[in-house]
């Protein structure tokens, strides 16, 4: 294994300082000379050609208008201003929580000024820290492994970002000395560098205990231009105890590969566009203990639809649904008491698979307008065909539904179709453009549910779009 010298500046070159001392496998390295670490197999003086340092035209974007004219959850008041003024990457007073949320005390300062830089290309096993070390543009390729010791603070420069290509990553900090990600700038802002990105073929990645901050700028490691400080397409055996902060656009991104064993007790703080986006295959990664400063919520990509069964667990802020998500595949997705789906126009479409909303008085589940102000017809329907199992919605709202954009190939306007099977039990149809629930026979105890201001009257059954009294007979 390959590493590198990180020690502050002033502290003596041994063991007890807290240096990091390993053999370097370059036979034209001097090993004996401690304070030559410059020299430790670098091909390169790490120096990048930074053409894309210019613009931040990706300040904003997400991927062709996802943000679905939610104007009410654009820029945060707080984009400009940093509560910090720490220039080491150290946390914000209030990042000093729960540590089961992610926060992290605030690591003690950091001297870079004789930072090592990483190379552009490592290919074999290379370990780094504690201490600092900066980074420019650095590719992890070829099954290598890059270990990242406890107390390390990576400094990325301008447009900077760390690549794993079919790679390892084991950053593994603990709760008093955390792995730092920050710009190398001493008056940080938000999108100084890029992302650390994962690949689809990365293995073995684990990161505990880090801080993620002012970086998010659209990231060039995949051609992409994805956005996030953290992106993951690739499996990851856990993402835990880290905080995620100051992006100027998302703070973790799960592609549709990302399928990260273990998601949990992270928080997100500042960022300027989400703090989490989350390809629909990959909510079910979605773990506990997610902490969100303020309500902006996670945007959820449907391109690819949900086909694995699982739970869909609650979290404090609501998940956007940009576009139609579909349902399907065989899976039995379970919705956690305490969800809110928020739709900007269309639908929840369910087929050959079974959806159950596990709501409860205290936590209803909701479906609900993603628009600052909320109307009737807002979005579109849930609807399921074909199922392969008992639709349920326990303690379920449906509010603000019935434009018909994505319900079924007939367009149908109201709120929730499905089959004659489906169990509906304490459930609120309220502010709907049409009819509450649709179906071909309808159950007499839907009746029993709560309409409020439902357009079309409460049930339409054996014929589309044809109004059925309650009590039925």
């Amino acid at each position: 294994m390959r590493a590198w010298f990180l020690c502050g500046v002033g502290a003596v070159l041994s063991l007890a300082a807290g240096c990091v001392v390993v053999d370097d496998d370059d036979p034209d390295k001097d090993g004996g000379e401690a304070g030559d670490s410059s020299t430790g197999g670098r091909d390169s003086s790490g120096g990048m050609e930074n053409e894309t340092t210019g613009g931040r035209e990706a300040a904003g974007g997400t991927d062709g208008g996802s943000t679905g004219g939610r104007e009410d959850r654009g820029g945060q008041g707080n984009e400009g201003g940093e509560a910090n003024d720490n220039t080491g990457g150290t946390p914000d007073d209030n990042a000093g929580g729960e540590a089961g949320a992610g926060s992290e005390p605030t690591p003690g300062p950091v001297d870079c000024t004789d930072a090592e830089t990483l190379p552009e290309r490592i290919e074999e096993d290379t370990g780094i820290g504690p201490g600092c070390v900066r980074v420019d543009r650095t590719i992890v390729i070829d099954q290598a492994k890059l270990t990242i010791a406890p107390g390390t603070t990576l400094k990325f420069a301008p447009a900077g970002y760390l690549d794993l290509e079919r790679a390892a990553l084991s950053a593994l900090g603990t709760e008093q000395e955390p792995i730092v990600f920050t710009s190398e700038s001493d008056s940080p802002l938000a999108g100084d560098w890029q992302c650390v990105y994962l690949d689809r073929q990365s293995t073995d990645v684990e990161i505990r205990h880090g801080i993620f901050e002012y970086g998010g700028e659209g990231c060039d490691a995949n051609g992409a231009r994805d956005e996030g400080l953290l992106i993951i397409d690739g499996a990851a055996r856990a993402v835990t105890n880290s905080v995620f902060r100051h992006s100027l656009t998302n703070g973790v991104r799960l592609l549709r590969e990302g399928n990260v064993r273990t998601f949990e007790n992270n928080r997100f703080e500042q960022n300027q566009v989400a703090p989490l986006r989350v390809a629909a295959p990959q909510i079910l990664a979605l773990g506990t203990g997610l902490d969100f400063e303020g309500s902006e919520p996670i945007l959820v990509d449907t391109t690819y639809q949900i086909d694995q069964t699982g739970t869909w667990r609650a979290q404090s802020v609501p998940f956007h649904i940009v576009g139609k998500l579909n349902i399907g595949g065989d899976a039995e997705i379970t919705l956690e008491a305490g969800t809110r789906i928020e739709l900007d126009g269309n639908s929840v479409e369910v087929y050959n698979a079974n959806l159950i909303s596990a709501g409860t008085a205290e936590a209803p589940v909701v479906f609900t307008s993603a628009f600052a102000s909320p109307g009737p017809g807002d979005w579109g329907c849930v609807t399921i065909g074909s199922t392969t199992g008992t639709p349920r919605f326990d303690h379920t709202i449906f509010e603000y539904a019935g434009n018909g954009q994505g319900c079924t190939g007939s367009n149908f306007e109201g709120a929730l179709n499905v089959p004659s099977s489906a169990i509906i039990r304490d459930s609120t149809f309220r502010e709907i453009d049409g009819f509450a629930i649709q179906g071909r026979d309808c159950d007499p105890e839907w009746c029993d549910n709560q309409f409020e201001a439902v357009k079309s009257g409460p049930l339409s059954c054996d014929l589309p779009e044809v109004a059925t009294a309650c009590p039925l007979p």
